[in-house]
Parts: C-alpha cells; sequence; structure tokens
C-alpha cells in the first residue's frame, strides 16, 4: 500500500483534498437537458391527466343534471374551431320578409348541422330570426287591421247612404222594384 498525502493521521481528507482520484466524474448525477425535459413532461402529463380526469367528472355531473349548457359547450368543443362567421352566412338573405327571415333560418341550422357554426352561436341567431319574424309578423297584422277598417268605414258609408234612401221616396221603390225583376228575370 502507498502512501497517501491526502489523508491526515486519523484517515481523513485533509483541506483542499476532494477524496478522488484525479479524472474521476463527480458522484453527484448530472442530467442531461433531454433527461430533465423528460421529467418534466412525465410531470406535467400526470397533472393534465389529473385535470382532464377531474373535468370530465365535473362535465358527465352538469350533464347528469340536465346542464343545457353543458351539453352545448361540450357538442361546440368536440366539433372544434367553427369555419363560418355568422355575417357571412346571413350576407345574402333577404331579411325584409317573414320568407326571408325563414329561409335565414334554415340556413343557419344546415350551417350548424355541418359544423361550421357553433351550437350555441346558432341557437342565438336563430332565436333572434324568431323574434324578428314576429315582429315582421305583427307588423304585417297592423297592416291588415288597417285594411279591414277601411273595408269597415267603407261599409259603413254605404250603410249611411241607404238610410237616405227613404227621404228620396219613390226612387227606392224603383230601386226595390228593379232589384226584383232582376231577381225573376235571372232566376
Amino acid at each position: 500500500m502507498t502512501k497517501d498525502d491526502s489523508r491526515d493521521g486519523k484517515g481523513r481528507f485533509k483541506p483542499g483534498a476532494p477524496g478522488r482520484p484525479k479524472g474521476t466524474k463527480n458522484r453527484r448525477r448530472t442530467y442531461s437537458e433531454t433527461e430533465i425535459k423528460a421529467r418534466v413532461a412525465v410531470g406535467v402529463d400526470e397533472r393534465l391527466q389529473a385535470l382532464v380526469g377531474s373535468a370530465v367528472d365535473v362535465i358527465e355531473a352538469r350533464l347528469g343534471d340536465g346542464d343545457l349548457k353543458a351539453a352545448l359547450w361540450l357538442l361546440d368543443s368536440a366539433r372544434g374551431r367553427r369555419t363560418q362567421r355568422l355575417s357571412t352566412i346571413l350576407a345574402d338573405c333577404d331579411l325584409s320578409t317573414v320568407e326571408g327571415a325563414v329561409a335565414a333560418a334554415e340556413r343557419v341550422t344546415d350551417h350548424m348541422l355541418c359544423g361550421e357554426l357553433g351550437v350555441g352561436e346558432a341557437a342565438e341567431a336563430l332565436a333572434n330570426l324568431w323574434r324578428f319574424a314576429q315582429m315582421k309578423g305583427y307588423l304585417r297584422f297592423a297592416e291588415l287591421e288597417d285594411i279591414l277598417e277601411e273595408i269597415k268605414q267603407q261599409s259603413s258609408d254605404r250603410a249611411r247612404m241607404n238610410d237616405h234612401l227613404p227621404m228620396w221616396g219613390k226612387l227606392r221603390e224603383a230601386a226595390a222594384r228593379h232589384e226584383a225583376e232582376h231577381l225573376a228575370s235571372s232566376g
């Protein structure tokens, strides 16, 4: 055995003597960048799986409770990113009539079913189109009421005219005779 100058009389290393032969590597493990990334990825993956698992539990619970918003969110998320904007879908629709609003609603529904428009956005658009069609219907109803009022007014004017005929005496009787003759000849 050779005498080691790096140790003191009790066999311990002297100050400044590392206690290892020259050229040997440090015993502490040095991790490469790839190993560190792999360890982090495993940790993140485990954490992500835990989060996804708890999110799935929450979604399942809300769907089980009949939460429509959760169902719509799930549908929109599963379909992925929409490819159409509502403004481009309705750009060339004629919304000046109830028929145009119905045609626009059909287009919105078609684009939603194809996955080009989110369910929530389509539902909101359809609700707005429905309200629009109702307002158009109310306006048309008001127009028809005005027309009916004009017809009533014209009928009332004719009735008042007939009320004045008795003042004319024989003219009314002649009109009645003429009507009776006309009915007899045609019948």
